[in-house]
């Protein structure tokens, strides 16, 4: 982001040259848009589209937006806008303004634009801003406090990652740990996720926390395992020290999932992420979102950063069963094209859920319908098990023994082995 003043001086420079936009966005028509977190939310969505396009971005008022491109891409920017602005008069709450000005031909239109929003902010709205903005960093300086001194094992969440290469005989994978934010902000008395930038802040402290809990405690996690780090973590000064505490067995058995939101906000860093884990031996995951995401990032530029990443999620969703046999059949090409031993459906809460993903070539699953899935199905075969045993032992009159129990560990480093 740039200030008002830059702005000018830059659409002046530009406009001498010629074939350059502006764009100034007005959310101000945009109900609730007066909420701190729906203004955030807004204002960031548009800032990272725009920001693909220029850099040459300015907050110019309280709900106002500029942006600064060349004629050749003003296009995407106005689809930004488009696409917000549909969002917003789907859901009934108003609509967006945007105002297209064209170097150097709407020059003074603009620069007469501009001072009038900055020369007609209010003061007291300004000043409102700044002590929000002051409150938020003194809140994450007490945050930091607490959290660098709490035990987070009390709220890190285990869920299993199941793999379904044997339908009948599932198996654990690897264990995905995770610090529930609801039970953080009531740890903290702090409605966390309620300030995206607070959330944004505090997310990043908890990666370094998540870090040292696995440093210091990994008897508790004899399994292969998979955390959620952000990028900037994974990029940061410390992280290969931390890392590098690990045995090098444990290295194979780690898995790093990045998110969609990082990926979107600087794809350049992003990938940097990926090659660094892919540098120190650490298996990485990424959130693709649904089938359309992640087919767009095969067939698009992404395809060679795809090809290092070891696994892609897919978030179900139950509008899945609704697709026809053509736009199944393209799910189970895309699964066999990547490689079902690389493709996760998470968030699976049913058996149709279940169903879907085994009948598009899917043997990666995680949720709680899949955990529940499993653990009938384990409780079946023990009961069979059982019986056997006791059928056995009425045959041959002898007491009936225990099952044997498989090596821990053992079959799974040999599954997880990629």
């Amino acid at each position: 982001m740039i200030s008002a003043a830059d702005f000018l001086r830059a659409t002046n420079e530009r406009g001498k040259a010629g074939g350059a936009t502006a764009l100034i966005v007005d959310f101000g028509g945009v109900q609730n848009i007066d909420d701190p977190t729906i203004d955030r939310a807004m204002s960031d969505h548009f800032r990272h589209a725009a920001g693909e396009v220029t850099e040459q971005i300015a907050r110019l008022g309280r709900h106002e937006i500029a942006c600064l491109s060349s004629n050749a891409v003003a296009g995407r920017l106005a689809e930004a806008v488009a696409e917000l602005d549909e969002i917003v008069r789907d859901q009934g709450l108003g609509a967006i303004r945007s105002d297209r000005y064209v170097l150097p031909r709407d020059g003074r239109a603009l620069a007469e634009r501009v001072r009038a929003i900055v020369g007609g902010a209010d003061p007291a709205v300004a000043a409102g801003l700044r002590r929000d903005r002051r409150n938020d960093l003194a809140q994450l300086l007490r945050i930091e406090q607490m959290v660098r001194r709490m035990d987070i094992s009390s709220l890190v969440h285990h869920q299993a990652l199941y793999d379904f290469v044997k339908p009948r005989s599932p198996v654990t994978l690897a264990r995905e740990l995770t610090v529930s934010m609801q039970r953080l902000s009531e740890t903290l008395g702090v409605a966390v996720a309620e300030n995206p930038w607070l959330f944004d802040k505090v997310t990043q402290l908890l990666d370094r926390r998540m870090l040292f809990h696995l440093v210091h405690d990994r008897s508790r996690h004899a399994e292969p395992y998979a955390v959620n780090l952000r990028v900037a973590t994974v990029l940061g000064p410390g992280f290969t020290d931390l890392i590098g505490r690990l045995a090098a067995r444990e290295h194979e058995t780690l898995i790093v999932e990045l998110s969609q939101n990082d990926r979107s906000a600087n794809t350049a860093t992003f990938d940097a992420a990926v090659e660094e884990l892919e540098r120190l031996g650490i298996h990485s995951a990424f959130h693709a979102g649904g089938w359309d995401g992640l087919a767009a990032m095969v067939d698009g530029e992404d395809a060679r950063i795809l090809r290092e990443i070891d696994f892609l999620k897919v978030r179900w969703d139950p509008t899945d069963l609704d697709l026809t046999a053509a736009e199944t059949a393209a799910v189970k090409a895309l699964v066999e094209r990547i490689g079902p031993q690389r493709v996760v459906l998470e968030r699976a809460g049913d058996e149709t859920a279940i169903q879907f993903a085994q009948g598009v070539g899917v043997r990666l699953m995680q949720g709680f319908g899949v955990t529940e899935h499993v653990r009938t199905m384990h409780e079946k075969e023990r009961d069979r098990t059982a019986a056997r045993v006791r059928r056995a032992a009425r045959q041959t009159g002898d007491e009936p023994a225990e099952p044997a129990k498989p090596a821990a560990g053992s079959a799974l480093r040999k599954l997880f082995r990629l």
